[in-house]
Protein backbone atom coordinates (compact mmCIF):
# COMPACT_ATOMS: atom_id res chain seq x y z
CA UNK A 1 0.00 0.00 0.00
CA UNK A 2 1.04 3.57 -0.67
CA UNK A 3 1.29 6.13 2.13
CA UNK A 4 -0.07 9.66 1.92
CA UNK A 5 2.25 12.56 2.81
CA UNK A 6 1.20 14.38 5.98
CA UNK A 7 0.12 17.56 4.19
CA UNK A 8 -1.67 15.84 1.30
CA UNK A 9 -5.16 17.25 1.99
CA UNK A 10 -4.07 20.89 1.71
CA UNK A 11 -1.56 20.43 -1.12
CA UNK A 12 -2.05 20.41 -4.87
CA UNK A 13 -3.00 17.09 -6.42
CA UNK A 14 0.16 17.28 -8.51
CA UNK A 15 2.27 17.36 -5.36
CA UNK A 16 0.43 14.29 -4.09
CA UNK A 17 1.12 12.46 -7.36
CA UNK A 18 4.84 13.23 -7.25
CA UNK A 19 5.14 12.02 -3.65
CA UNK A 20 3.22 8.81 -4.35
CA UNK A 21 5.29 8.02 -7.44
CA UNK A 22 8.53 8.68 -5.59
CA UNK A 23 7.57 5.92 -3.15
CA UNK A 24 7.26 3.30 -5.94
CA UNK A 25 10.41 1.45 -7.02
CA UNK A 26 9.49 -0.37 -10.24
CA UNK A 27 9.01 1.54 -13.52
CA UNK A 28 6.06 -0.66 -14.50
CA UNK A 29 4.35 0.02 -11.16
CA UNK A 30 4.89 3.78 -11.54
CA UNK A 31 3.24 3.61 -14.96
CA UNK A 32 0.22 1.74 -13.54
CA UNK A 33 -0.06 4.21 -10.65
CA UNK A 34 0.15 7.17 -13.06
CA UNK A 35 -2.53 5.64 -15.27
CA UNK A 36 -4.85 5.14 -12.30
CA UNK A 37 -4.26 8.73 -11.11
CA UNK A 38 -5.21 10.12 -14.53
CA UNK A 39 -8.26 7.87 -14.77
CA UNK A 40 -9.39 8.85 -11.25
CA UNK A 41 -9.07 12.57 -12.05
CA UNK A 42 -11.26 12.15 -15.14
CA UNK A 43 -13.85 10.19 -13.19
CA UNK A 44 -13.90 12.88 -10.54
CA UNK A 45 -14.38 15.47 -13.27
CA UNK A 46 -17.41 13.63 -14.63
CA UNK A 47 -18.88 13.30 -11.12
CA UNK A 48 -18.58 17.03 -10.43
CA UNK A 49 -19.33 18.45 -13.89
CA UNK A 50 -22.23 20.88 -13.97
CA UNK A 51 -23.87 19.19 -16.97
CA UNK A 52 -22.87 15.50 -16.71
CA UNK A 53 -25.42 14.49 -19.35
CA UNK A 54 -23.50 16.44 -22.00
CA UNK A 55 -20.26 14.46 -21.66
CA UNK A 56 -19.39 10.88 -20.87
CA UNK A 57 -16.05 9.31 -20.01
CA UNK A 58 -15.11 6.44 -22.30
CA UNK A 59 -12.03 4.31 -21.65
CA UNK A 60 -10.71 3.52 -25.15
CA UNK A 61 -7.78 1.49 -23.81
CA UNK A 62 -5.49 1.49 -20.80
CA UNK A 63 -3.79 4.72 -21.95
CA UNK A 64 -6.49 6.64 -23.77
CA UNK A 65 -9.79 8.20 -22.66
CA UNK A 66 -12.52 10.12 -24.47
CA UNK A 67 -14.65 12.78 -22.79
CA UNK A 68 -17.20 13.87 -25.36
CA UNK A 69 -15.13 15.07 -28.33
CA UNK A 70 -11.95 15.45 -26.26
CA UNK A 71 -9.24 12.80 -26.18
CA UNK A 72 -6.66 12.26 -23.44
CA UNK A 73 -3.62 10.09 -24.14
CA UNK A 74 -1.02 8.93 -21.63
CA UNK A 75 2.54 8.53 -22.88
CA UNK A 76 4.14 6.49 -20.08
CA UNK A 77 7.79 6.59 -21.12
CA UNK A 78 10.29 9.24 -22.16
CA UNK A 79 12.42 7.79 -24.93
CA UNK A 80 13.02 8.21 -28.66
CA UNK A 81 10.57 5.48 -29.62
CA UNK A 82 7.73 7.02 -27.56
CA UNK A 83 8.45 10.50 -28.92
CA UNK A 84 8.49 9.47 -32.58
CA UNK A 85 5.28 7.48 -32.09
CA UNK A 86 3.75 10.66 -30.61
CA UNK A 87 4.91 12.76 -33.58
CA UNK A 88 3.31 10.36 -36.06
CA UNK A 89 -0.08 10.22 -34.29
CA UNK A 90 -3.08 11.75 -36.00
CA UNK A 91 -4.50 14.48 -33.80
CA UNK A 92 -6.68 17.53 -33.48
CA UNK A 93 -4.64 20.30 -31.88
CA UNK A 94 -7.66 21.66 -29.99
CA UNK A 95 -9.18 18.35 -28.85
CA UNK A 96 -6.24 16.04 -28.12
CA UNK A 97 -4.35 16.26 -24.84
CA UNK A 98 -1.18 14.34 -24.06
CA UNK A 99 0.00 13.40 -20.57
CA UNK A 100 3.64 12.45 -20.00
CA UNK A 101 5.42 11.17 -16.86
CA UNK A 102 5.55 13.41 -13.79
CA UNK A 103 7.68 16.54 -14.12
CA UNK A 104 8.51 15.77 -17.79
CA UNK A 105 6.16 18.13 -19.64
CA UNK A 106 8.69 20.94 -20.12
CA UNK A 107 11.29 18.75 -21.85
CA UNK A 108 8.71 16.84 -23.90
CA UNK A 109 6.90 20.05 -24.82
CA UNK A 110 10.08 21.74 -26.09
CA UNK A 111 10.88 18.72 -28.25
CA UNK A 112 7.31 18.65 -29.58
CA UNK A 113 7.42 22.37 -30.37
CA UNK A 114 10.68 21.97 -32.26
CA UNK A 115 9.27 19.06 -34.29
CA UNK A 116 5.65 20.17 -34.81
CA UNK A 117 5.71 23.96 -34.51
CA UNK A 118 2.17 25.37 -34.42
CA UNK A 119 0.77 21.84 -34.70
CA UNK A 120 1.99 21.03 -31.17
CA UNK A 121 -0.96 19.88 -29.01
CA UNK A 122 -1.38 20.65 -25.33
CA UNK A 123 0.99 18.57 -23.21
CA UNK A 124 0.74 17.98 -19.46
CA UNK A 125 2.82 16.02 -17.01
CA UNK A 126 0.90 13.69 -14.71
CA UNK A 127 1.30 16.12 -11.81
CA UNK A 128 0.30 19.28 -13.73
CA UNK A 129 -2.71 17.47 -15.24
CA UNK A 130 -3.98 16.43 -11.82
CA UNK A 131 -3.59 19.96 -10.42
CA UNK A 132 -5.50 21.31 -13.43
CA UNK A 133 -8.34 18.77 -13.20
CA UNK A 134 -8.74 18.98 -9.41
CA UNK A 135 -8.89 22.75 -9.53
CA UNK A 136 -11.81 22.77 -11.97
CA UNK A 137 -13.53 19.93 -10.12
CA UNK A 138 -13.45 22.17 -7.05
CA UNK A 139 -14.90 25.09 -8.98
CA UNK A 140 -17.64 22.98 -10.62
CA UNK A 141 -18.71 21.19 -7.44
CA UNK A 142 -18.46 24.32 -5.26
CA UNK A 143 -16.93 22.27 -2.48
CA UNK A 144 -13.66 22.74 -0.64
CA UNK A 145 -10.38 21.57 -2.17
CA UNK A 146 -9.81 19.32 0.87
CA UNK A 147 -13.13 17.53 0.29
CA UNK A 148 -12.36 16.98 -3.39
CA UNK A 149 -8.88 15.70 -2.57
CA UNK A 150 -10.43 13.14 -0.22
CA UNK A 151 -12.87 12.06 -2.93
CA UNK A 152 -10.04 11.88 -5.47
CA UNK A 153 -7.99 9.53 -3.27
CA UNK A 154 -11.04 7.34 -2.72
CA UNK A 155 -11.81 7.18 -6.47
CA UNK A 156 -8.14 6.35 -7.15
CA UNK A 157 -8.44 3.39 -4.78
CA UNK A 158 -11.52 2.29 -6.66
CA UNK A 159 -9.61 2.50 -9.98
CA UNK A 160 -6.67 0.37 -8.84
CA UNK A 161 -9.07 -2.23 -7.46
CA UNK A 162 -10.79 -2.44 -10.85
CA UNK A 163 -7.46 -3.20 -12.56
CA UNK A 164 -6.54 -5.77 -9.88
CA UNK A 165 -3.65 -3.76 -8.47
CA UNK A 166 -4.54 -3.68 -4.79
CA UNK A 167 -0.82 -3.29 -4.01
CA UNK A 168 -1.04 0.25 -5.42
CA UNK A 169 -3.92 1.30 -3.18
CA UNK A 170 -3.45 4.28 -0.88
CA UNK A 171 -3.74 3.61 2.83
CA UNK A 172 -6.80 5.78 3.32
CA UNK A 173 -10.46 5.27 4.21
CA UNK A 174 -12.76 8.13 3.24
CA UNK A 175 -15.33 9.61 5.62
CA UNK A 176 -18.44 7.51 6.20
CA UNK A 177 -17.02 4.60 4.21
CA UNK A 178 -16.38 1.03 5.32
CA UNK A 179 -12.72 -0.03 5.16
CA UNK A 180 -13.45 -2.43 2.31
CA UNK A 181 -15.65 -0.06 0.34
CA UNK A 182 -13.84 2.57 -1.72
CA UNK A 183 -16.58 3.48 -4.19
CA UNK A 184 -17.77 7.06 -4.04
CA UNK A 185 -19.89 9.49 -6.00
CA UNK A 186 -18.87 13.07 -5.12
CA UNK A 187 -21.73 15.18 -3.89
CA UNK A 188 -22.94 18.45 -5.33
CA UNK A 189 -23.26 21.18 -2.75
CA UNK A 190 -24.93 24.55 -2.63
CA UNK A 191 -22.69 27.56 -2.86
CA UNK A 192 -21.18 28.28 0.51
CA UNK A 193 -20.83 31.69 2.14
CA UNK A 194 -18.03 34.13 1.42
CA UNK A 195 -15.37 31.92 2.99
CA UNK A 196 -15.74 29.37 0.20
CA UNK A 197 -15.42 32.06 -2.47
CA UNK A 198 -12.21 33.25 -0.87
CA UNK A 199 -10.93 29.69 -0.92
CA UNK A 200 -11.75 29.32 -4.63
CA UNK A 201 -9.90 32.55 -5.35
CA UNK A 202 -6.88 31.46 -3.36
CA UNK A 203 -6.69 28.22 -5.34
CA UNK A 204 -7.07 30.12 -8.62
CA UNK A 205 -4.35 32.54 -7.60
CA UNK A 206 -1.91 29.74 -6.69
CA UNK A 207 -2.51 27.84 -9.93
CA UNK A 208 -2.24 30.98 -12.07
CA UNK A 209 1.27 31.33 -10.71
CA UNK A 210 2.25 27.70 -11.38
CA UNK A 211 4.72 27.48 -14.27
CA UNK A 212 3.39 24.11 -15.44
CA UNK A 213 0.06 25.76 -16.36
CA UNK A 214 1.66 28.15 -18.76
CA UNK A 215 -0.53 27.78 -21.84
CA UNK A 216 -2.47 30.85 -22.92
CA UNK A 217 -5.85 29.07 -22.89
CA UNK A 218 -5.40 27.94 -19.27
CA UNK A 219 -4.43 31.42 -18.12
CA UNK A 220 -7.38 33.01 -19.92
CA UNK A 221 -9.84 30.54 -18.38
CA UNK A 222 -8.39 30.91 -14.90
CA UNK A 223 -8.34 34.69 -15.16
CA UNK A 224 -12.01 34.64 -16.21
CA UNK A 225 -12.81 32.45 -13.20
CA UNK A 226 -11.07 34.85 -10.82
CA UNK A 227 -13.03 37.79 -12.19
CA UNK A 228 -16.32 35.89 -11.99
CA UNK A 229 -15.82 34.60 -8.47
CA UNK A 230 -14.63 37.87 -7.03
CA UNK A 231 -17.66 39.96 -7.99
CA UNK A 232 -19.85 39.32 -4.96
CA UNK A 233 -16.98 39.93 -2.56
CA UNK A 234 -15.49 42.91 -4.37
CA UNK A 235 -18.86 44.68 -4.44
CA UNK A 236 -18.96 44.45 -0.65
CA UNK A 237 -15.39 45.59 -0.21
CA UNK A 238 -14.19 42.22 1.11
CA UNK A 239 -11.64 41.31 -1.57
CA UNK A 240 -8.19 42.87 -1.99
CA UNK A 241 -8.30 44.84 -5.25
CA UNK A 242 -4.74 43.75 -6.05
CA UNK A 243 -6.02 40.21 -6.70
CA UNK A 244 -8.31 41.41 -9.46
CA UNK A 245 -5.68 43.69 -10.97
CA UNK A 246 -3.08 40.90 -10.99
CA UNK A 247 -5.45 38.43 -12.61
CA UNK A 248 -6.52 40.96 -15.23
CA UNK A 249 -2.89 41.70 -16.03
CA UNK A 250 -2.36 38.01 -16.92
CA UNK A 251 -5.32 37.97 -19.29
CA UNK A 252 -4.17 38.78 -22.86
CA UNK A 253 -6.05 41.54 -24.58
CA UNK A 254 -8.34 40.50 -27.40
CA UNK A 255 -7.19 41.55 -30.86
CA UNK A 256 -9.57 43.83 -32.71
Amino acid sequence: MLTLPQDWATSHAGYLAVKLLQGIDGAADRIECSRALIWASLRLWMATERSPQSSKLKCVNSRCWHVGRLRYRFIPEMNDSAFFSFVQMRRNVHRDFYIVPAESDCLFGLAAKAELGDRKPQIFSVNSFLSWRLFFATADSRRSYEELMADFVTIYNQCVKEIDRDDLMIDYVGPNLDPGNNSVTPRRAKMRPDGNLREQLQIAWRILRQPELSSENDEIRLADLVVTLDESLRNRGKLPKAWTRSAAAKKPKKKT
